[in-house]
């Protein structure tokens, strides 16, 4: 969230707005306020026109307004009439203003590029995880596997919480129906925009022209970690209500008699508690870690976004002597559509029978660490660095023969993998290998 909050995206002023809307949303349902409810609607309205995701407040709370006990029904009839016509009205206008100048409703998208549904869940899912540095490094530690299938394993795991705490709120809905207190009132707000929150960026996966990660979730992390901090606040003040289902008895456990079984299920909220203090506790460490990492480990802390924007300026008449200035007489590690030398910590491509074409299609470079748990900030979510580059920024062309550099992070590399697309899908050439220590 730190990460996003440093670039001039939407989503720092959407979270901002959705935060505020939910919070008065939160106190309209306690205090059945008219000023109240006309303040949620007016940041609803905001938060529409900063991200047409903004939509899934109104679906969020428009229910649970329609579903309350009091007032009576015309009057209830009015108030929700009052919270559409400010939270939706602007956006409305927009919308009638996209398809008047562009034919759309929502004007021009780009073009789809980034894989399919499953892929597309996938990762987004994955990113999830890393919200809990906790599971994330647990994970790693317990099953190291490549990062794709840890990418699956994360999403996994991340759509088995996400269940578990929508079962949650799915309860918290029903006690607040029976007149639960305000706790309950904010966990079922906050909690169902959440997860619908959620839903809404799942269901737009199939476009593909967005980079499904963890800046189109993050509107969602604010409202479920209210969700959890009052989810532990109730386990922890009602701890003594806890009661064995009428199914479950001593019997049931072998080895364990009814007092037992009803200490274990009572002690269920302190085992809930420690667990979210570990949680909580740990990912201010890790955080401290990578500051530390950061400040007085550079080599850890390779910062892919400036990497992207690198660029060398190779003046040399002869590439080919060139290329010997850099690396001798070392033979290619790889000979494939390029030849491919380490030297001086960069990774250079030589191809003797070039074209311009070869110099237009960008080149994917992934490098894997082989400590990933080195990895700080939004790396931990792809468990590699992302070093894809344009070859005009980072090589020339000269007599038929061209040459591209890419400076490597300082850490011990457990793999390379790099190729070159068109269109960042028609994959033209892609080579992985092991490089030995250089």
């Amino acid at each position: 969230m730190t990460f996003w909050a440093s670039w001039a995206f939407s989503e720092t002023a959407f979270i901002l707005f959705a935060s505020l809307a939910l919070l008065f949303s939160d106190r309209y349902l306690k205090s059945e306020r008219r000023s109240t409810l006309v303040w949620a609607a007016v940041f609803t309205a905001m938060a529409c026109l900063t991200r047409y995701s903004g939509i899934v407040l109104i679906l969020a709370v428009l229910p649970l307004i329609a579903l309350q006990r009091t007032p009576d029904l015309p009057d209830k009839l009015k108030r929700i009439g009052l919270y559409v016509v400010i939270g939706a009205a602007p956006l409305a206008m927009w919308l009638m203003r996209n398809y008047i100048v562009t034919g759309t409703l929502t004007g021009p998208r780009g073009t789809p590029k980034y894989g399919d549904f499953a892929t597309q869940v996938g990762r987004g899912l994955s990113s999830v995880e890393a919200w809990n540095p906790l599971a994330v490094d647990v994970r790693a530690l317990l099953l190291p596997v490549d990062v794709y299938a840890g990418r699956l394993i994360g999403a996994g795991l991340s759509g088995g919480v996400l269940l578990a705490l929508a079962a949650l709120v799915l309860w918290a809905f029903l006690r607040w129906r029976r007149g639960g207190d305000g706790r309950i009132a904010c966990v079922t707000v906050a909690g169902t925009y959440a997860f619908l929150h959620i839903a809404f960026t799942i269901a737009n996966a199939p476009s593909g022209y967005l980079l499904l990660d963890s800046r189109q979730f993050i509107p969602a992390y604010v409202p479920l970690v209210v969700v959890l901090v009052m989810a532990v606040d109730l386990l922890r003040s009602r701890r003594g209500e806890f009661v064995l289902p009428r199914w479950l008895n001593g019997a049931a456990v072998p080895g364990l008699s009814e007092g037992g079984a009803r200490r274990a299920v009572r002690a269920l909220p302190a085992i809930v508690v420690s667990v979210f203090a570990v949680c909580v506790i740990y990912a201010g460490l890790v955080s401290a870690r990578d500051t530390y990492a950061a400040v007085f480990h550079p080599e850890f802390a390779w910062d892919a976004e400036a990497y992207n924007g690198y660029r060398i300026d190779i003046r040399a008449t002869s590439l080919t002597q060139y290329l010997e200035d850099l690396v001798g007489d070392a033979q290619p590690i790889v000979r494939d559509h390029f030849d491919l030398y380490l030297a001086d910590g960069s990774l250079i491509y030589f191809r003797e029978n070039c074209d311009e074409q070869d110099m237009e299609n960008g080149v994917r470079l992934r490098v894997e660490p082989a400590n990933k748990l080195a990895l700080t900030g939004i790396r931990k979510n792809f468990g590699l660095d992302i070093l894809d580059f344009y070859p005009r920024r980072q090589g020339a062309i000269v007599d038929g023969k061209c040459l591209m550099l890419a400076p490597l992070p300082g850490y011990r590399i457990a793999n390379i993998s790099t190729g070159q697309y068109r269109d960042d899908l028609d994959k033209l050439w892609e080579v992985s290998f092991v490089p030995p220590d250089f």
